[in-house]
């Protein structure tokens, strides 16, 4: 799917203040995982804390009702993080995320992400506002639901 040159992390959103140099040691601490369409990438309550960044394709965030029908959450696509709360509050998966399409991401143990959390502040306060926007999307959404009955 993707040749090596195209495995980096430069157009992950929380990492665009990081120089070139500490750029490429977190790739080379990242394993990369090409997803078919369809595939599981994260399953609802596993207790894994990694943490996946999506380089290519698309993936989308969902929880399924016990008659099986899917309650999407959110799609993501190149730029976003994925598995963050896990590794934030090492708590199950909140959902499972599956490839939408065909795609890749680079996985990060979790006790490596939270280490460059702490070392890096520009890494930490970007995690931060995003975290806040989904929060944010998030209210809308249940305001929007609760107000339609």
């Amino acid at each position: 799917m993707a040749s090596k040159s195209s495995r980096s992390l430069r157009g992950i959103e929380i990492f665009r203040s990081l120089s070139d140099a500490s750029l490429t040691i977190l790739e080379g601490a990242c394993a990369w995982r090409a997803l078919a369409a369809g595939q599981r990438l994260i399953g609802h309550d596993d207790t894994s804390d990694e943490v996946f960044f999506v380089v290519e394709g698309s993936l989308r965030v969902v929880i399924y009702a016990p008659n099986g029908r899917p309650v999407l959450f959110r799609a993501m696509g190149p730029g976003d993080v994925i598995g963050e709360i896990a590794a934030i509050d090492r708590k199950p998966r909140s959902a499972s995320v599956e490839a939408a399409s065909r795609a890749l991401v680079a996985q990060l143990d979790g006790a490596a992400f939270r280490a460059l959390a702490a070392s890096e502040p520009t890494v930490a306060m970007a995690l931060l506002r995003q975290s806040i926007a989904y929060v944010r999307e998030l209210s809308g959404r249940v305001y929007a639901f609760s107000s339609l009955a």
